[in-house]
């Protein structure tokens, strides 16, 4: 959710219903016939509210660390349901070549 703030921290807007391909519109009520607002204000509630409050750096700086990896970010319980639901590794592995055989 914290992406709606990306153009906004990026220079590119002053605020983030500003940036023309933002669902910040339907998520404040808008039908746009498109976006599904629900699973957002399951998680936020008042979604007006929750774009308002600031942001957590450290929240942030996980994502940026997600998005050059392409690791999901989340608690351990989280990635090991993931793990199970896709059977596919998804925590960091060790470094360096594999062993032989």
């Amino acid at each position: 959710m914290t992406n709606v703030a990306t153009p906004v921290r990026a220079g590119l807007v002053k605020r983030a219903r500003d940036w023309q391909w933002s669902s910040i519109d339907a998520h404040l009520g808008a039908d746009d016939g498109l976006t599904n607002t629900r699973p957002a204000k399951d998680r936020v509630g008042d979604f007006a509210k929750y774009l308002n409050s600031s942001f957590d750096e450290e929240d942030f700086g996980a994502l940026r660390a997600s998005e050059q990896t392409g690791r999901p970010v989340g608690s351990v319980g989280f990635i090991e349901d993931l793990e199970t639901r896709y059977d596919r590794v998804l925590k960091p592995q060790k470094r360096g070549p594999k062993g032989r055989g």
